[in-house]
């Protein structure tokens, strides 16, 4: 929970102090609100028309992971005829071991089942691990522990029912995020697969 504190002194007619009183505030509630506002404002801004998918989602992964504190976020696509996983496009604070972790995997992979990145498929529904190197590849694991990332969440992105792919994002916290900004993330996830969809339907009609 985030306390706001003020406190105030009381002094006898001498003018000693007799006691200070402490009033602390629940403020939780008010930032979450401030956080989900502005991440929804950043989001609408990336989304224009003007803007590529390329620039529109790589500015969706560094505005969120600024506003909401992860430390690194990346989308990944989805095929469901061949059930292949790619990476087109990671944002993560500069550092080595962040880095190391984010580098291009190179080709798609076969989706995996029992991973974050399945359940979110199979739910489409946003997705929460806060024991993430316990339930990686042994592979995966040392690359995590390195980079101090213990939690991640998944969240589907969707042009009306059918999967794009995911968002997913990386930090240090094991707390769970609260509702109102899962429930603001997924509806992010659908804006971003709206504007990929209006994307790709512009790109073919040129074509035509």
């Amino acid at each position: 929970r985030d306390l706001a504190v003020s406190a105030a002194s009381r002094r006898s007619a001498e003018g000693a102090v007799v006691e200070y009183i402490l009033v602390g505030t629940d403020v939780t509630a008010r930032r979450l609100d401030e956080a989900r506002r502005a991440t929804e404002y950043a989001v609408a801004r990336a989304l224009t028309d003007e803007q590529s998918e390329k620039e529109a989602i790589e500015r969706i992964l560094r505005t969120i992971c600024s506003v909401l504190g992860w430390e690194c976020g990346v989308y990944r696509v989805f095929d469901p005829g061949s059930r292949l996983v790619s990476c087109p496009y990671a944002r993560s604070k500069s550092t080595p071991a962040l880095r190391t972790l984010l580098q291009p995997p190179g080709a798609p992979r076969q989706l995996r089942a029992s991973t974050m990145y399945w359940r979110t498929v199979e739910s489409r529904y946003p997705q929460w691990d806060n024991d993430l190197p316990a339930r990686v590849s042994s592979g995966l694991r040392p690359m995590l522990v390195e980079a101090d990332i213990c939690s991640a969440i998944s969240i589907p992105v969707q042009a009306g029912e059918r999967f794009l792919g995911a968002l997913q994002f990386f930090g240090r916290s094991h707390q769970r995020p609260e509702n109102v900004l899962i429930e603001a993330m997924q509806a992010i996830g659908h804006q971003v697969g709206q504007f990929i969809e209006r994307k790709r339907v512009e790109a073919e009609r040129k074509q035509a």
